[in-house]
């Protein structure tokens, strides 16, 4: 088993580090402020308190242990990214473009990458209004297809696209996402190279990997080509738009099965056998829920299935998952990748 350290830019990677503690490994995290240190009070062992007020010479013994690689770390903040530069073992993020959550591009090429090793998939961005709001725009849904390399048309387009990301994959180790479109020509055309955890990427591949760990430590991951994932988020006000939760909300409803499919962000457990739920006055974006299947349908099925056991006052999740998937598939189809 490995020993990691989880550097939290806000709570993008608490999922990670939930599955990474449940197989076994040694979990610490640094949270970057007094709020998150709270919030995750007795769920995992703290490396070092003080929030903002850490000082870089209290840094120093994190900072050598990390460059004589005694554990793994992962970031998903640009800070601590460059503070840990010199770590033997670096998972994190790279200078990325915000995200479009436009429908123009709502397809993208991704992958796991450890410098040998691939993950390859298809992400399809699912964009709509989340339930309760006002209709706002929101990239609050994805689902993916699972691609095998051996496959001459994937393999074609999946390794095209590496090789446009290649340059900026240099020295990176982590997840990335390369945009894929057809011009007037039919023909592949690919861009904005992204780098980074983002949280429904990354609840995909949490979808498919029972020895996450491995990722990080070399191991080859075996996936069912062609099966599909499905993951959207469960939240309550004021997610999406950034803000502080003014008051914890009880959670109930999902049973210990359905539980097991979701990435936890705004939770605090606590009672007998940490079984009481509660939100921790974070930002309103409770979780994201998993489904996975040889079809799209049935993956949206058992995602939405899990969306909808939740009972919280002013609960927001996406009843429409997948609805416009036909259209994305046409396209897939195109593509080459279906």
């Amino acid at each position: 088993m490995s020993s990691f350290l989880i550097l939290p830019f806000r709570h993008g990677l608490m999922p990670l580090a939930w599955r990474l503690r449940s197989e076994g490994h040694t979990v610490e995290v640094l949270p970057r402020s007094d709020r998150y240190e709270r919030a995750w009070d007795g769920l995992f062992e703290q490396t070092l308190t003080g929030g903002d007020k850490r000082s870089r010479k209290q840094l120093e013994p994190v900072l050598d242990a990390a460059k004589s690689g005694d554990f793994i770390v992962v970031t998903d903040a640009p800070k601590w990214m460059e503070m840990f530069s010199d770590a033997e073992h670096l998972f994190g993020c790279g200078p990325s473009p915000k995200p479009k959550e436009t429908l123009e591009q709502p397809l993208q090429i991704g992958s796991w990458w450890d410098g040998s090793h691939q993950l390859p998939h298809l992400i399809a961005r699912d964009i709509g209004a989340r339930d309760g709001g006002m209709g706002a725009q929101v990239t609050c849904a994805a689902i993916g297809k699972w691609l095998a390399t051996s496959e001459p048309l994937e393999s074609s387009a999946f390794h095209e696209g590496f090789k446009q990301a290649e340059e900026q994959l240099k020295d990176y180790k982590g997840l990335w996402t390369i945009h894929v479109d057809l011009n007037d020509q039919d023909e592949l055309i690919f861009s904005e190279v992204q780098t980074g955890w983002d949280i429904f990427q990354t609840q995909l591949i949490l979808a498919k990997t029972d020895a996450t760990g491995a990722l990080f430590t070399g191991g080859d991951q075996q996936v069912v080509s062609g099966e599909f994932s499905a993951v959207s988020a469960i939240s309550v006000p004021p997610w999406p738009v950034d803000g502080v939760s003014s008051a914890s909300v009880p959670i109930t409803g999902p049973n210990a099965e359905q539980r097991r499919s979701v990435g936890w962000f705004d939770v605090r457990f606590g009672g007998p056998q940490d079984r009481v739920m509660e939100t921790a006055e974070l930002d309103g974006l409770v979780g994201v829920v998993r489904g996975t299947g040889s079809t799209p349908q049935w993956a949206v099925a058992q995602t939405i299935q899990t969306l909808a056991s939740f009972e919280m006052p002013e609960r927001q999740f996406r009843s429409d998952l997948g609805l416009g998937f036909g259209t994305v598939m046409t396209q897939l189809g195109r593509l080459g990748l279906v």
